[in-house]
């Protein structure tokens, strides 16, 4: 009997209507041959449709109420400390453990959430989240010295800020090839049965350079559109390269966590609550003292760091205006400067805010008062039309309140973010046209796209799915159980005969040990997250 394999390529933040766009034009003609010999259609992200709990649900089949992850960031009320998610904090089991389970082989490259990874039969290279790359932060810790050590190119993503668009475009391609090459060898050097890598440049060059793409905006320029999708057309050579090394035997998904849209206005949700009186800072804040402390204490623990920081020194008054407000957040940590003691409630998030309360004896009324102001100050019927609804994260998330829940859900107008910085006066900022070289910066929106081509498929078909559905899916494809936890649904519709898929119940076999990341460890991905617009 034919051994099934699934090849998984994530391309992030892709949405449905640039998908569309793409394919039917000669931007992304592989991608459009496989979605007319397939079925395709816009993939529904969870709430919040960010980065972390999107794939950490893509991973688990389940919502964030169910896998714990709302957003890059978890509040600890114990602690009173905000501290970052990672793997170990996703509460039911992986497609990866449960793949291993069945005795099937896996290789997972640059996938967001999965740092520190399981241990598993096959590979697993982290991305976004992982602080840095090393035998400790891959699995197993020999393929650090077989296929990272001398590749001194190889990152999880180059943060460059677009000064010029070609050079911005050249080194996500160059970033994203070099990923290729490796997702290759693994490929032809490695059993599997799960093969997974993913595109991350797309979502930074979305987020910076977003009106080069959309035609809708007003400082639209297609010599920009011609040079930012260079791209695509990379992905979209990617996408062959590995197709034609697995062949035509193997079940090809693509799929995206989120889509994208035009930033409209960014809400800084803390100051806000600053401003209120909910949140109060430490005495004495201020953004260069907290800077300085980082940076001397930086420079002490990685001396390279001093020599660096000094070249950079001399180089920065000559830097345009608009990179100077990323360089200000650099180790800018919320926790740092949140003086959580007198604070009654704080705020995290960015496409979907989520608001924690300290005071547990006036909690509902504390939950009454938020949510009347915010809905005064910039609900459907305010002068300034932020904020569609804010409702409890209980309700929300469909599960029992407990520390971990967020006690309030804030969900914004599309194309609206949250900034969670406390710091400053300006609550609402609207992006100027002069923010980068190229135009309007893009903001996530919900819906994304998924294509799956492959043995067994219906041809030409448009279904629309959820995020959720794709890991259950997947399962049942490579006659793997399900756990009954998994609230997404077998897509049985894409297959030209209906497969019956095993239910199980299946759970983690002890809770994972949450970790606590070092200062340095905090920071590298911090600064990833600030550079890519989220903190």
């Amino acid at each position: 009997m034919r051994r099934k394999k699934v090849v998984l390529i994530g391309i992030d933040g892709f949405p449905w209507k640039l998908f569309s766009e793409f394919i039917s034009t000669d931007i992304m003609p592989n991608l459009g041959r496989m979605a007319r010999n397939g079925v395709s259609g816009p993939l529904e992200s969870v709430l919040p449709f960010e980065t972390a709990p999107a794939w950490s649900s893509f991973q688990t089949g389940c919502h964030p109420g169910r896998t714990g992850i709302y957003t890059f960031q978890r509040y600890d009320r114990d602690q009173k400390r905000i501290l970052l998610n990672s793997f170990n904090d996703i509460a039911v089991p992986s497609i990866w453990e449960l793949a291993n389970r069945s005795g099937k082989a896996c290789i997972c490259l640059n996938l967001p959430m999965t740092s520190p990874p399981p241990a598993i039969k096959g590979v697993i290279i982290p991305g976004l989240m992982c602080p840095e790359l090393s035998p400790q932060t891959v699995y197993p810790s020999e393929v650090y010295d077989r296929y990272l050590k001398n590749r001194l190119d190889y990152r999880i993503l180059d943060t460059n800020a677009p000064q010029l668009l070609k050079v911005f475009i050249d080194r996500h391609i160059l970033t994203e090839q070099i990923r290729c090459q490796l997702g290759l060898e693994l490929l032809t050097e490695r059993d599997w049965d799960i093969f997974f890598i993913q595109i991350q440049s797309t979502d930074h060059t979305q987020h910076r350079v977003w009106s080069a793409f959309d035609r809708s905006i007003s400082d639209f320029c297609e010599e920009y559109y011609q040079e930012a999708n260079r791209l695509y057309r990379c992905c979209d050579d990617i996408i062959y390269k590995i197709a034609s090394v697995v062949g035509n035997d193997a079940l090809m998904v693509v799929l995206s966590d989120h889509g994208f849209t035009r930033l409209h206005a960014t809400l800084y949700i803390n100051t806000w609550l600053r401003q209120k009186g909910w949140l109060k800072l430490k005495s004495s804040v201020n953004r260069r003292s907290i800077w300085n402390k980082n940076k001397e204490t930086l420079k002490k623990r990685i001396p390279p760091l001093k020599y660096l920081a000094r070249i950079y020194g001399k180089l920065l008054p000559s830097q345009p205006a608009y990179l100077k407000p990323w360089h200000e957040q650099i180790m800018m940590q919320v926790d740092q400067v949140i003086d959580f003691q007198n604070t009654q409630v704080l705020a995290l998030g960015s496409t979907a805010n989520l608001i924690y309360l300290n005071n547990d004896s006036d909690h509902k009324k504390y939950c009454r008062m938020i949510t009347s102001q915010l809905m005064a100050d910039f609900g459907p019927d305010s002068s300034c039309f932020l904020i569609e609804s804010v409702n409890e994260g209980c309700h929300v998330f469909g599960v029992k309140s407990d520390d971990s829940v967020p006690d309030l859900v804030i969900q914004f107008k599309e194309g609206v973010y949250g900034y969670i910085g406390p710091l400053g006066d300006q609550v609402v900022s609207y992006p100027k046209p002069t923010l980068t070289p190229f135009g309007g910066w893009g903001a996530h929106s919900k819906e994304g796209m998924y294509v799956i081509c492959g043995p067994g498929i219906n041809a030409n078909k448009n279904i629309k799915a959820n995020i959720v559905d794709i890991m259950p899916t997947i399962l049942a494809y490579l006659n793997i159980p399900i756990p009954r936890h998994v609230e997404g649904s077998v897509l049985n519709d894409i297959f030209s005969q209906s497969i019956s898929p095993c239910y199980e119940e299946i759970k983690l076999n002890q809770p994972r040990q949450r970790i606590e990341y070092s200062m340095e460890e905090q920071a590298a991905i911090e600064k990833k997250l600030g550079d890519l617009g989220y903190l």
